[in-house]
């Protein structure tokens, strides 16, 4: 799950196919050492597999960085669960 980096746009994560809780360790990671005000994409349209823990890891990542990260191919269900855990993610989120 390397990031794709430009130089002037959005720091970019492409995850799948699935999404447990070493996966969100590792996007955690890469997130903690990110630019502070650098804006991030992350991408779930290649998920086929979630974790529960995993989101809750996505949920405390969402509320730490701020509206900085943008969201692309979650489902109904993730944004319901994600809500469940105390974040509007559906503000974040955009289709490619």
């Amino acid at each position: 799950m390397p990031p794709e980096s430009s130089p002037v746009g959005p720091l970019t994560f492409d995850l799948g196919p699935s999404f447990a809780a070493p996966d969100a360790a590792r996007l955690h990671d890469a997130l903690a050492h990110a630019a502070p005000g650098r804006p991030v994409e992350i991408r779930f349209q290649h998920v086929r597999d979630w974790d529960a823990a995993a989101l809750a890891v996505l949920a405390r990542d969402l509320a730490e960085r701020g509206s900085r990260i943008s969201l692309v191919g979650l489902s109904e269900r993730q944004l319901r669960l994600l809500g469940y855990l105390g974040v509007n993610a559906r503000g974040r989120t955009g289709r490619l």
